[in-house]
């Protein structure tokens, strides 16, 4: 078993098994292909309801900030549609942006492993930087002349600085380089032939009814 472990140690990802497993090399190799695809699967299944649980959340948040009726309510109101929109989009294409890539699985039986992912997420903290170092170079609104900044309302120039700052968080999370990296582990099972990861719709619900007990859209 040993040596079989050694033998399935790839530049990929390291195999490991315990010892009740009795599957042979072409077996395990068989296998290991198809949690590949699984794990992507699945993994893409709770990422897309993580993503909704959170705009969800992200809805209910804005809904209760609405305020009382005031001289300002419809600026105010514009404001956080707009905020909203922005979160919405920047989380969605933070999430396509978030890797996964097996590093190991380790069978526990022939029909059940626990596979480790690393994790790669973009580093929140190098987009900041280089969003405001651009806004920093070209000024909030990007080069506006100041008579033209005199004659804008008050929504205008809410809506010039949301803009630009939205654009400049979008392109440094579109070309960003730097990744932060955490290493988590999820245990699949193989059911019927197919493999998957363990009670996956359970685990879509359960993420649905936290969300749901902030508030759902």
């Amino acid at each position: 078993m040993l040596l079989l472990s050694v033998q399935l140690f790839s530049e990929d990802y390291k195999v490991v098994l315990k010892k009740n497993v009795t599957l042979s090399e072409q077996d395990l190799k068989k296998n290991n292909k198809e949690i590949e695809i699984a794990v992507k699967r699945d993994y893409n299944l709770l990422k897309e309801a993580s993503l909704e649980g959170f705009q969800n959340v992200f809805y209910q948040i804005f809904q209760s900030l609405v305020p009382e009726d005031g001289p300002d309510k419809e600026l105010i109101l514009f404001y956080q549609k707009k905020t909203q929109k922005f979160y919405s989009d920047f989380l969605s294409m933070y999430m396509k942006k978030t890797k996964a890539k097996v590093e190991k699985i380790r069978y526990v039986t022939n029909d059940v492993v626990e596979v480790t992912l690393e994790m790669q997420m973009p580093d929140m903290t190098k987009i900041m930087e280089k969003a405001f170092a651009n806004m920093r170079k070209d000024g909030m609104l990007g080069g506006v002349k100041p008579e033209e900044i005199e004659r804008m309302s008050q929504k205008e120039l809410i809506d010039k600085v949301l803009t630009r700052e939205f654009d400049e968080m979008k392109k440094a999370i579109d070309t960003i380089k730097d990744y932060s990296i955490i290493k988590t582990s999820i245990y699949l099972e193989k059911d019927n032939n197919k493999w998957g990861i363990a009670e996956l719709d359970e685990k879509i619900q359960n993420m649905k009814d936290i969300y749901k007990s902030a508030g759902k859209k």
